[in-house]
């Protein structure tokens, strides 16, 4: 019998948690034959007490777009890889989709140049070296912030008693604190994706939360930076981030907790 034919990805990505207790993320468990670590998973976290990261919980939503270019990558990869002779349609499709999974060099690619930036933007956020080849995107960016206040915080974790984040960067002027989100597209956005918003209120409130809710007025906002051309970015602030804290990523945050007991 034949493998049932199948265009849809198999993935396998860890999960974030975070121990409210010491303050510290928990993204990976030793093995249990002591030979390295494992992503942690739900099971650990329950054992644990540990609370789920903003983008585990997230994780919940329906990615539409995301779904669509999924699909489309798989149907190239279909398109474009070349056929065994005598191979039937279904080993075909399973050996491109679920053994070479070409579909997924390009989202590789991607993942991995946009880490990259990241890494290159909060070592230059921390006076650090980084790699020579990514200073033009990296340093408008830099001057960008530096006429926005002075950077107080980078890559800094957060934990409340029901959820855990990683804060980017944390800027300080006179008006009151900056919260800022990076995100890599190959595409810059109108304005923040609703699951942006939702990632920006939660980190808006943990900042809040964990600074004794005696901090000034507080902005979040995305910083959209293009990853194939540099000095291309957008920033994108959201003004009613606590309504869509309550209204949104609180029922987020229940419906997860319910569906993970």
């Amino acid at each position: 019998m034949s493998t049932p034919t199948s265009a849809r990805p198999k993935t396998s990505r860890g999960e974030h948690f975070y121990d409210p207790n010491t303050g510290k993320p928990c993204h990976f468990v030793p093995r249990a034959n002591g030979e390295g670590a494992r992503p942690a998973n739900v099971a650990d976290a329950r054992a644990n007490g540990w609370v789920p990261g903003v983008t585990t919980v997230l994780a919940a939503l329906d990615k539409p777009a995301l779904h669509a270019w999924k699909v489309e990558q798989a149907l190239l990869a279909c398109l474009t890889a070349p056929r065994r002779e005598g191979e039937g349609i279904d080993a075909f499709v399973q050996r491109v989709i679920h053994e070479e999974r070409q579909h997924e060099v390009e989202a590789a690619k991607s993942a991995h140049e946009g880490t990259a930036l990241h890494d290159a933007l909060a070592s230059a956020l921390r006076g650090q070296v980084y790699e020579e080849r990514l200073r033009p995107w990296v340093e408008p960016i830099r001057d960008y912030l530096s006429t926005q206040g002075e950077v107080v915080g980078v890559e800094e974790v957060y934990i409340t008693r029901d959820y855990g984040c990683r804060i980017d960067a944390v800027l300080v002027n006179t008006s009151g604190y900056l919260i800022y989100d990076f995100k890599t597209t190959s595409k810059l956005p109108e304005e923040s994706w609703m699951e942006h918003r939702l990632q920006l209120a939660a980190y808006g409130k943990a900042f809040e939360r964990c600074k004794g809710n005696k901090i000034c007025p507080l902005a979040v906002r995305n910083l959209y930076l293009l990853r194939s051309e540099p000095n291309k970015f957008k920033v994108t602030e959201h003004p009613t981030w606590q309504r869509t804290y309550f209204d949104g990523f609180v029922p987020l945050l229940a419906v997860w907790n319910y569906l993970h007991k």
